[in-house]
């Protein structure tokens, strides 16, 4: 199936774009939480983000031992030439990947001390806190960030943990 007259420009008003977030506190003790996420979208995977070999670009990891042979008829990807074959280039539904994910944004966890021990210390209030950034991302896409745009070798996103005390005078 070919989708030669419909462009990511035509499939971009199908995407939807979600969040949630939720925070609770216990006995000094907080939590927050942030989901993201997108449904219906899709994006074109092509160039030499993808195509082994194109415009003088490498390969990919996903694709090492993983493209057709004759011995490899169930292979994930098309068969691969240093040669540029147009036939593994074209424009098709095969390169058209769907970019739906749910992803762990942002977790905080913190710990406030009772007033009764920061008064003491003639401090207004004292917090520790860990967070993360970008933990876990659940996707069908896996070999590049669901978010990225078309034709794009967009920086990964990076995963981030922190942790620290806040101090108030």
């Amino acid at each position: 199936m070919s989708w030669t007259g419909l462009t990511s420009a035509n499939l971009l008003f199908l995407k939807r774009s979600l969040g949630f977030s939720f925070g609770l506190g216990y006995k000094g003790f907080d939590l927050g939480v942030l989901l993201q996420g997108a449904f219906g979208g899709n994006v074109w995977i092509t160039g030499p983000a993808i195509w082994p070999f194109s415009g003088d670009g490498g390969i990919l990891a996903d694709i090492k031992g993983n493209y057709w042979t004759p011995d490899n008829l169930n292979a994930k990807y098309p068969r691969i030439s240093y040669a540029n074959n147009a036939n593994n280039y074209q424009t098709s539904s095969f390169w058209l990947l769907n970019t739906n994910y749910l992803r762990l944004k942002n977790v905080e966890i913190g710990y406030t001390l009772p007033q009764s021990l920061v008064k003491r210390a003639k401090l207004g209030n004292v917090r520790a806190f860990v967070n993360g950034i970008n933990l876990v991302t659940w996707d069908h896409l896996k070999i590049f960030d669901p978010e990225m745009p078309n034709d794009s070798r967009n920086y990964p996103q990076q995963r981030v943990i922190n942790a620290g005390i806040t101090i108030g005078l």
